[in-house]
């Protein structure tokens, strides 16, 4: 696949997400172009997650990582509500918590 998203390539990580390691999967050419951190970690020289293919993010939340995996892929901010929430109340903090994410990462 090619285009905006660029060579994808056949390489998936996986990523476990919260405390409850919710396994979300991203081809691992599309996370590396996301950051220097993904970057250094899935090196195949770098971290031990580049050797295994597969990261432990506890402290994040899996809609959070969610939205971030569907941005790289669509160009696109999508779903911003949290799942445990009513409908309409949580976008704001969600915006937040999502900026965050980025700023971490």
């Amino acid at each position: 696949m090619a285009g905006r998203l660029g060579d994808l390539g056949d390489e998936l990580v996986h990523i476990f997400v919260g405390p409850e390691r919710k396994k979300l999967s991203i081809h691992k050419n599309l996370i590396c172009r996301s950051g220097d951190f993904f970057k250094a970690a899935f090196r195949d020289n770098g971290f031990k997650e580049g050797a295994e293919n597969k990261m432990d993010l506890p402290e994040d939340k899996p809609y959070i990582f969610q939205v971030f995996v569907t941005w790289m892929y669509t160009a696109q901010v999508r779903n911003l509500q949290n799942p445990t929430e009513e409908a309409g109340s949580g976008c704001n903090l969600a915006i937040i918590e999502l900026h965050i994410f980025a700023d971490k990462y």
